[in-house]
């Protein structure tokens, strides 16, 4: 009833207007403000949780301490390096001369949007389907375009490369030789088998070089052993790829701030030449650290098994005990949040359910002291996705809003304009806010079925599933094609399962997090288009003569 009421009175204001009064206006930028916080939060149960699902499953880090990092990393990433969440069409999805006639429907439309990615992301958390959150927000704003003001203004299979002087080209110079809504399509069945295909190839190497290798005995070199030479060049290999893809992908909102504006500049354009260079700067330094801290290292490793083995062996001896706690209910809200989500064993789930359970017994388990290893080194990558996920996406929940409030702000409409530091600060720290409060609520119904129920992760696996993706995203972000970490995340979550077989993942569950892909763009697009349903207003050759004059001559 609420939603419905906020549509009827948005209808209302929303009308074509000769004059502009910013206090109409001003409880319709109030409620976007709170829904775009919903969105955020939206965000953090499903995509961040995504994120460090992989490490939460492989048991490298517990729910609480995913909580934990992701409070600190996914929030400074949001604040301190957030991109531009100003820009009012996302990925040149809309012609946002469209709506130069009348800010207010751009305002009403925004807010609309920002409510259908909301309450799907809440759906989809639910229903246990990572969703592309970026593809949530497209989906929305094509539904708000088409029924707001026609279909003409979306961006269906051409580019524009000069959007403001009428040039319409075709242009099928770069891979994958499509733009707009197609090249998003195309994305969901790239991105997910390139993702694969790396994660496979550098697990193979890590399991038949490290863990299982026929060429050195294991009387001689055990697989500890290997781990521990081999460790120095594990640790350069994932600082070099994690610094260029904290280049790439994580500074392209303020490229300015941190000098690398000619390494951002040079990755749009196809080179990731300079990215590299800085990124074996970076390997050589993490080398000399991981070589110095080895043999401590080892300390640490022996040490963590000797502790999980006592944990285990006295196992039995609280069992009575915890069976009493948990019996007891958790006492309010705090309690409530404390006991059943962060202190929540996702693992829990393979006593459950039957087909979990068969897929996790079925998987052949390496050296304990060897996957110590690759623990440090998997949570440091969950680190920096983290940062740069919270630099990156947080402009999935809040650039809509910054439209709107931009729109409210001037009395127009900006294809790109900067907010102030001040104002930009604010609503990123909302973002930012809203993604951990997602996670730490309600990530766990993500992690759980990314990280457990689609296939058994060990530190080895979960180390290259999370550099596997980053090497697709690192690519084709620098080429500009409209990738999801999501979608490269699972990818390479099946491929790592598959050397299993197919026993080795779990088909049902993958199947519905692909059709969760598929209708994410329709689910979005058409929620957006019943919410801006009540008001539509075509748009007219005489609002905008511009427009007009560019599409029909």
């Amino acid at each position: 009833m609420g939603v419905l009421l906020l549509v009827t009175l948005a209808s209302e204001i929303s009308a074509n207007r000769s004059d502009w009064e910013q206090e109409d206006y001003t409880w319709l930028i109030v409620c976007a403000g709170i829904l775009a916080f919903c969105a955020a939060w939206g965000i953090g149960a499903n995509d961040v949780a995504n994120a460090y699902a992989t490490s939460v499953g492989s048991k490298a880090i517990t729910v609480k301490q995913a909580v934990m990092l992701a409070s600190v990393f996914e929030f400074l990433g949001a604040l301190l390096m957030g991109s531009n969440v100003s820009k009012t069409i996302r990925k040149g999805i809309a012609d946002v001369k469209c709506f130069d006639d009348n800010p207010g429907l751009l305002m009403y439309g925004m807010t609309c949007v920002i409510i259908a990615v909301a309450v799907w992301l809440l759906v989809a958390s639910y229903l246990e389907m990572p969703v592309s959150t970026t593809h949530s927000c497209v989906g929305g704003i094509i539904g708000m375009a088409m029924m707001s003001r026609g279909r003409r203004c979306v961006v269906w299979n051409y580019t524009k490369n000069d959007y403001g002087n009428g040039n319409t080209n075709m242009s099928f110079d770069n891979f994958p030789f499509l733009d707009g809504v197609s090249e998003i399509a195309v994305s969901w069945v790239l991105s997910p088998i390139a993702s694969g295909f790396c994660a496979a190839i550098l697990y193979g190497i890590t399991k038949y070089v490290v863990l299982e290798s026929s060429l050195i005995p294991e009387s001689v070199a055990p697989p500890h052993l290997r781990a521990k030479v081999l460790f120095p060049f594990i640790v350069a290999f994932t600082f070099g790829v994690n610094s260029v893809f904290w280049i790439v992908k994580g500074t392209k909102g303020q490229p300015e701030r941190f000098g690398t504006s000619r390494l951002v500049r040079e990755a749009k354009a196809g080179n990731l030449a300079p990215a590299i260079e800085v990124g074996g700067m970076v390997a050589a330094c993490g080398f000399a650290l991981a070589a110095l801290a080895v043999i401590p290292m080892s300390k640490w490793v022996d040490d963590d098994i000797a502790a999980k083995e006592a944990a285990k062996a006295s196992a039995g001896d609280d069992a009575e005990k915890g069976a009493a706690a948990d019996a007891a209910p958790a006492e309010g809200v705090v309690g409530y949040v404390k006991h059943e989500l962060l202190e929540a064993d996702p693992h829990a789930v393979l006593k459950t359910n039957e087909k979990v359970g068969d897929i996790h017994a079925n998987v052949k388990h390496h050296d304990a002291k060897a996957e110590g290893f690759f623990r440090y080194v998997q949570v440091f990558t969950a680190i920096v996705d983290s940062f740069s996920h919270g630099a990156n996406d947080v402009a999935n929940a809040m650039g809509p809003f910054a439209a709107a409030y931009v729109a409210y702000k001037k009395g127009k409409v900006v294809k790109s304009q900067e907010l102030t530091d001040g104002t930009m600060m604010w609503i990123l720290a909302i973002g930012g806010v809203g993604i951990v409060v997602g996670l730490a609520t309600y990530g766990y119904k993500i992690m759980n079925a990314m990280g457990v129920k689609l296939t058994a992760i060990t530190p080895s696996r979960g180390y290259c599933i999370e550099l596997g993706a980053a090497f697709v995203i690192i690519y084709g972000t620098a080429q500009g094609w409209p990738l999801s970490t999501t979608h490269c995340q699972v990818g390479a979550t099946v491929a790592v399962g598959l050397f299993e077989g197919t026993a080795g993942v779990n088909g049902k569950l993958f199947a519905k997090t692909c059709f969760g892909w598929i209708i994410t763009l329709v689910v979005v697009g058409t929620g957006t288009a019943i919410l801006v349903g009540p008001s539509p207003e075509p748009l007219k050759d005489e609002y905008c003569a511009d427009w007009a004059a560019v599409h029909y001559n």
